[in-house]
């Protein structure tokens, strides 16, 4: 039963449904289809708040390289299937979620792309 946190930037698009994945770095245990979901805000303080309970329905490896490559299931994506990942995760295009991983979680990253319904 994975709980995911989301941050104020995109927790209404989360409630809302109009976010429907999230990249996350592999942790212990990797997420897997048909998994019960969580997502919150404010996870660990006293504004916690529970957005959607929901079903993993899809989840797919990710690399995220310094040199903007990303591989995606063991294929390298073209430059639209890169501003398609990136405004499906809530951004404007692929430029804007690169900077935003290159500041805050760091390059290269690997991770899942993790679909709920």
């Amino acid at each position: 039963m994975p709980s995911l946190n989301f941050t104020a930037r995109f927790s209404n698009q989360v409630e809302r449904g109009i976010k429907k994945q999230s990249i996350r770095r592999s942790w212990g245990v990797p997420v897997v289809i048909d998994d019960a979901l969580y997502l919150f805000s404010g996870m660990g303080t006293y504004t916690c708040k529970r957005l959607r309970s929901t079903r993993c329905y899809d989840v797919a490896d990710v690399f995220i390289g310094s040199n903007t490559s990303v591989i995606l299931n063991n294929r390298v994506l073209t430059d639209g299937e890169k501003n398609e990942l990136a405004t499906d995760e809530g951004f404007d295009d692929f430029k804007q979620m690169f900077r935003f991983c290159k500041q805050g979680v760091g390059l290269p990253f690997e991770g899942q792309v993790i679909k709920w319904l």
